[in-house]
């Protein structure tokens, strides 16, 4: 199965536009798992696990975006596995 865990750090106007439930959805059609939660400094951050053809489905969609968001880089490497079985939106600020 080779399952993989990335980190995902997405710079650009994407607070205050559903970025997070845009990636929530694109997550859930992709088969994706994890969580995402927006940072101080305006980047939305997001763990996601998946197989390798999962990831990259749903790192293309990241990088499109939402309709009133921006999405000016998208910035992966790969993290330690965690067993998680849905995707969550984590609140402002909160850890993993």
């Amino acid at each position: 199965m080779n399952d993989k865990a990335l980190k995902i750090r997405v710079r650009g106007q994407v607070q205050g536009v559903g970025y997070r439930r845009y990636a929530q959805r694109a997550a859930e059609g992709c088969q994706v798992f994890g969580w995402a939660r927006n940072l101080r400094n305006g980047e939305v951050e997001i763990l996601a696990l998946g197989n390798e053809s999962a990831l990259e489905n749903y790192l293309t969609l990241l990088r499109k975006g939402p309709p009133f968001g921006h999405v000016e880089e998208v910035i992966t490497h790969e993290t330690e596995f965690q067993s998680i079985s849905h995707f969550s939106i984590l609140p402002d600020g909160a850890s993993e």
